[in-house]
């Protein structure tokens, strides 16, 4: 992931075009990742979705735009995390038998 400190700075300060930069810089990367650990493409890319709406709410709290990358792979990380809890208690809500 290639992002310029100066997108992410004026993401921070709430430049939508930046962000929309950002968008497109990252959303390969957030999407391989989401893939790789969810293993479902739809899963994958609502997870990434839901993901930028929590890093664009967030993006003007960020202190430091060199720790864009990392937080915003935090975020994306808790998200996947989520979805794997509720693929799970699907999972055990429906008895497969039936």
């Amino acid at each position: 992931m290639n992002v310029g400190k100066d997108t992410v700075v004026n993401a921070i300060k709430g430049d939508k075009n930046s962000f929309a930069d950002l968008y497109y810089c990252c959303y390969k990367d957030f999407y391989n990742f989401a893939l790789y650990i969810l293993g479902n493409p739809e899963d994958a890319a609502d997870v990434v979705a839901d993901a930028f709406v929590e890093i664009w709410k967030g993006i003007g709290k960020l202190r430091d735009a060199d720790s864009f990358a990392p937080w915003a792979f935090r975020i994306l990380s808790t998200r996947c995390k989520k979805e794997i809890s509720g693929i799970i208690k699907r999972r055990e809500t429906y008895n497969i038998d039936d």
